[in-house]
């Protein structure tokens, strides 16, 4: 794993008065920020746990109030018509589950295709308690060449931490071990501690992917953890 840094400094995407609201809306909450907002123009949000469904509204709100213009994966139906049309013009990446090519492949895709990206992703995959994290984020980050960023929600200090940014190396043992060693205090910061994932990834999941060829990983796996 290598630590990652960039002199470009953050800056907001989205309307003023979107950002307003979310200033708003934070005040009202109590909820603010620890860390630096990364300046990378390609990167991906690695938020861990997610034990509620509050986790969403509270990087919603979080995003709008930086002004970070956040994307996301949702099933290829949900991007067809105007609900669709909505859907992508605030960010949402469709997957086609029915293609031949696994979602690590279209995430990969995506973001090559992309000036910026800022994509938020759940290892987790559920809001349950679940034995092992997904290895999708990883190996999306890993074949497209995008700094991943730590980041969670502490529901005690109601804040949303940025922790720091790695450029994964290939080996997700090694690397991931980083990223747990940073995460593992933060799982008493969940709205719901103990339906945290255990911060494990599956040996079948570790193996990687050779994109254009055979997958050593299972769908499910690769599916990216997003819900």
């Amino acid at each position: 794993m290598t630590l990652i840094t960039t002199d470009k400094k953050f800056k907001p995407a989205l309307p003023r008065p979107i950002i307003w609201l979310g200033k708003f809306i934070s005040r009202l909450t109590g909820w603010g920020r620890e860390g630096e907002m990364p300046g990378f123009d390609k990167w991906i949000a690695v938020e861990y746990p997610h034990t509620s469904n509050w986790d969403g509204f509270v990087f919603l709100r979080f995003a709008a109030a930086e002004g970070m213009r956040s994307n996301w994966m949702i099933k290829d139906q949900w991007t067809k018509g105007w609900v669709g049309k909505f859907f992508l013009r605030v960010g949402a990446i469709g997957i086609d589950r029915s293609s031949s090519r696994d979602t690590v492949q279209q995430m990969v895709d995506a973001i090559n295709e992309r000036e910026k990206v800022a994509l938020v992703i759940t290892p987790e995959g559920t809001r349950k308690h679940t034995s092992h994290l997904k290895a999708g984020f990883y190996w999306i980050a890993y074949h497209s060449k995008t700094p991943m960023v730590l980041a969670t929600a502490d529901y005690r200090t109601k804040k949303v931490i940025m922790g720091p940014a790695y450029m994964a190396t290939g080996d997700i043992e090694a690397d991931t071990k980083i990223m747990f060693e940073w995460f593992k205090d933060k799982v008493a910061g969940a709205r719901y501690p103990e339906k945290a994932g255990n911060l494990f990834i599956r040996r079948s999941a570790q193996q990687g992917i050779n994109l254009g060829g055979e997958s050593s990983d299972t769908p499910s796996e690769t599916s990216g953890a997003a819900e």
